[in-house]
């Protein structure tokens, strides 16, 4: 009996859905051998380094390639299907080492007639609505990185903008005291933007497919008030070859690899049984029938073919959350 490929999944990923997918494509290529997920969260701790494939947030690329989890990638995977921006800014030490198939990025929804064509949260005109507790940390993340990338105050004045940065976001999603009772759920906010107690929802596209049926308008949303500096920061799932899968699984594994970034994979994925999540296929050729499905796509092509997107990624990833999340309760209390 041949071994099981070992795949390290961050848990969110790992659907029912995806597990199906990716192994009727498997199997339908061929393939006898069985598929073993193992959920990881990805953002609170590194792998095991059993691993013979790794699904995971682009952010720890870095750590994982300096720290022998993953192999560089050989050349034979097309990516010429990809968005330009994420062949140039996938890469570790101009090496490839992850392959992705799937992008996020915060986005600001309104309905058509609302639309003021704003992409900075802050400039927005009365109270947004969003998911607190469980993504205030994600939101600092953009605003301690575009800080940190503008060029003009000293370290000192950046940390005292970073905190006004936080404390008006707070204070436009509804203050402290709605930050304490908020649910820890991506979902917090939705209700009230559908009641359109507020105009402005601050989320995740694939928020989308929680919202009432309307005439939307979709921008990606930057986090603070220096828009002509704004990194373009997005979100990118990738899959990565482990440095230690035997060369009897390691065709198996280059197959799962290239099945996985395909247009008519990546389109499964974005619309299980022809209904769109609003997840933003990798693959620039997923979103023509995307289109079909739903004309929103259209605006979230624009918005992933941008060329000033950029992968979210950082050095010594654990360290750098450790340091973060400090901050952030600093500034919270």
């Amino acid at each position: 009996m041949q071994d099981a490929i070992r795949i390290y999944i961050f848990y969110e990923l790992n659907t029912s859905q995806f597990r199906e997918t990716l192994i009727n494509e498997f199997r339908s290529a061929g393939h006898q051998r069985t598929i073993e997920f193992i959920d990881w969260n990805c953002f609170g701790a590194p792998p095991e380094a059993d691993g013979d494939l790794y699904i995971y947030d682009a952010s720890i690329i870095s750590y994982l390639a300096d720290n022998g989890y993953i192999r560089e990638l050989a050349d034979i995977v097309d990516a010429s299907e990809l968005f330009p921006w994420l062949r140039n800014t996938i890469k570790h030490k101009k090496k490839n080492y992850a392959f992705p198939y799937i992008v996020c990025c915060d986005t600001i929804i309104c309905r058509q007639e609302d639309d003021l064509g704003i992409e900075n949260i802050f400039s927005l005109p009365e109270p947004i609505s969003a998911p607190l507790a469980s993504t205030i940390a994600h939101y600092y993340y953009n605003i301690r990185c575009n800080r940190q990338n503008d060029d003009g105050p000293m370290e000192d004045q950046k940390w005292l903008q970073m905190k006004t940065d936080l404390e008006l976001l707070v204070k436009k999603i509804g203050g402290k005291d709605k930050l304490k009772t908020a649910k820890l759920s991506n979902g917090f906010g939705i209700e009230e933007f559908n009641n359109k107690e507020v105009k402005y929802y601050v989320g995740f596209a694939e928020t989308l497919q929680f919202l009432v049926p309307d005439h939307y308008i979709i921008r990606k949303a930057h986090f603070t008030d220096s828009s002509a500096d704004n990194i373009r920061l997005m979100y990118v799932n990738v899959i990565s070859l482990g440095s230690n899968v035997n060369a009897d699984r390691l065709l198996d594994c280059m197959d799962i690899i290239e099945m996985m970034t395909t247009s008519d994979f990546e389109y499964m994925l974005c619309c299980p049984d022809g209904k769109p999540n609003y997840l933003l296929p990798a693959n620039m050729k997923s979103y023509d029938k995307l289109i079909k499905a739903d004309a929103l796509y259209s605006q979230l092509y624009d918005i992933a073919a941008d060329e000033r997107n950029f992968t979210f990624r950082t050095k010594n990833y654990y360290e750098t959350v450790a340091n973060i999340k400090n901050e952030l309760l600093r500034m919270l209390l």
